[in-house]
């Protein structure tokens, strides 16, 4: 039987991990998943319901060192979330660890207000409810690679 074309990579993820993950939109899908409501940044009367998978889940299956392992030398670990355009921005593991952060949710973002993300957004957009700013709401997110800073 034929081939189906296998389902295009959405999210890699590396370094400092045990298991390398090369995530589609159906992998994605089919992970723990969150949402939550914030007022939108161009209208703060609308407010806007972003939808997709807990970052640290996506550690948790790449085996980056959270949970247990997220104490010693792994305090100094981080996330580079990489955009297709090679803009980055960092995330230290202790701010997307609940037990550290236990107000703040990062998702990596598929859905706005139900809809599967495009455009702009391109497929994947770090939505991050707990920060003021909206610099590490990166949009059209390809990988997230995880290093320690030395």
């Amino acid at each position: 039987p034929a081939m189906s074309a296998a389902e295009d990579v959405l999210l890699r993820v590396g370094g400092g991990v045990d298991t390398p993950l090369e995530l589609t939109r159906s992998d994605l899908e089919a992970m723990p998943r969150d949402q939550f409501q914030i007022p939108a940044r161009h209208d703060r009367n609308v407010m806007e319901t972003w939808s997709g998978v807990p970052m640290i889940e996506i550690l948790r299956k790449a085996g980056a060192p959270v949970g247990d392992r997220l104490r010693g030398r792994n305090m100094a670990a981080y996330v580079v979330v990489i955009a297709e355009d090679g803009f980055r921005a960092v995330y230290a593991l202790a701010e997307i660890e609940p037990r550290f952060s236990p107000e703040r949710r990062i998702l990596v973002a598929d859905r706005l207000d139900g809809k599967a993300l495009g455009g702009d957004f391109g497929n994947l957009r770090i939505a991050n409810k707990g920060e003021g700013e909206f610099s590490r709401w990166v949009r059209q997110v390809v990988a997230l690679e995880v290093r320690i800073a030395e």
